[in-house]
């Protein structure tokens, strides 16, 4: 887009040079008029339709931020309640895992006690 204003830009700038030194008939004076009137209009609604699509541009990316923001803050809360779970079973399961295992012990109050301390 940027590109295909510059190229009307500079043929826009052509066209009144040629205008403004032209002492050819009037109907070839108006055409070029026309011309140039038409192509004022056109490097005129670019550059509208480029404002437009940098505002859409801005509108998307600061959607996105803020769709991205929730999934964080969703996530957030998630880890915090997964978080929360590991830490109270993870030791029950532990001690249930090594409590639960089938070995011969002579004093089972002494394991319990060698567990904890």
């Amino acid at each position: 887009m940027s590109q295909l204003t510059r190229d009307l830009g500079r043929k826009n700038a052509i066209l009144h040079t040629i205008s403004a030194g032209m002492s050819k008939p009037v109907r070839t004076q108006a055409y070029v008029r026309e011309t140039l009137n038409h192509m004022d209009d056109l490097v005129e609604a670019l550059k509208n339709c480029l404002q437009s699509l940098s505002e859409l541009q801005q509108r998307f990316i600061g959607k996105v931020a803020v769709e991205s923001n929730e999934a964080a803050d969703a996530l957030g809360y998630s880890s915090k309640i997964l978080a929360i779970i590991a830490t109270i079973s993870v030791p029950i399961q532990s001690l249930g895992g090594i409590a639960g295992m089938n070995v011969y012990c002579k004093y089972p109050e002494n394991l319990l006690q060698a567990i904890i301390y």
